[in-house]
């Protein structure tokens, strides 16, 4: 997860990433087993607080190269 400014990331209501300050370009990562096939709860806060907004939400796997979930842009 990288955003500008804080972030908090949830998954199936575990919190796994929470860097609720103001700071920017900094990549935070945490670790999750997931099941293919499943399917999984996931909510994401983050704020801004001078400037331009923005968060981006990537995964990967043994399996999978990383890749972008979503990019959030008001």
């Amino acid at each position: 997860m990288n955003s500008d400014n804080g972030r908090r990331l949830w998954v199936n209501d575990q919190l796994l990433i929470d860097r609720w300050i103001d700071n920017w370009d900094v990549e935070y990562s945490a670790s999750i087993p997931l099941e293919a096939g499943k399917t999984y709860k996931v909510k994401v806060e983050y704020f801004e607080s001078w400037g331009g907004a923005s968060a981006k939400l990537e995964w990967s796997s043994p399996s999978q190269f990383r890749e972008v979930v979503r990019n959030f842009v008001p």
